[in-house]
């Protein structure tokens, strides 16, 4: 329903009323995009030539796993480029500098059709001494990122990027251990 004028639309663009006039406009047809509810979580596809998705999102089963603590979302809008924001998970420098790594970590990237799959295994300090921890970063497609933690802790980073413009990006991360 449009905010303004509260015209209503189908699923599949077409205008099914409009609640001041007797006839419909022939041409009140919006566009649409493929849109998919999944692991809780309302997932639009964009595609500037309006194809359709060539891959889907897996089931994140740790979600429903009532080991695993609910999700805590978080929001933010940031100055960088979407690509900036993927491109983290391949800097294998920063894991020192930023994350506390004892050392710059091996790291190996591969992509499968539209995943892309970076594992890092490094060493940190933790309460009582040192400890080892793998990172596998998966990307499906350019907006969709799941960060699995295993070793020194558990972890799971649910990552999304919607960019705004050249310079701005819509960013949400999802944690749960």
């Amino acid at each position: 329903r449009c905010p303004f004028h509260h015209w209503e639309f189908g699923t599949d663009g077409v205008c099914t009323r409009v609640p001041y006039a007797e006839k419909i406009p022939p041409k009140a047809i919006a566009h649409t995009w493929p849109v998919v509810e999944k692991n809780g979580l309302v997932l639009l596809y964009h595609d500037a030539e309006g194809g359709e998705p060539s891959f889907e999102l897996p089931d994140i089963t740790e979600i429903d796993d009532p080991a695993w603590l609910p999700l805590d979302r978080n929001f933010w809008t940031v100055r960088a480029n979407w690509l900036d924001m993927n491109e983290n998970c391949v800097d294998k420098a920063h894991f020192k500098y930023v994350h506390g790594a004892l050392s710059i970590p091996p790291t190996t990237a591969e992509i499968k059709g539209p995943l892309h799959i970076a594992t890092s295994q490094f060493r940190m300090r933790a309460p009582g001494g040192e400890a080892d921890a793998e990172l596998v970063t998966l990307d499906y497609g350019p907006g969709f990122q799941l960060v699995r933690m295993s070793g020194l802790i558990d972890s799971l980073m649910i990552n999304t990027a919607t960019p705004i413009d050249e310079e701005t990006t819509d960013v949400s991360f999802a944690y749960t251990v």
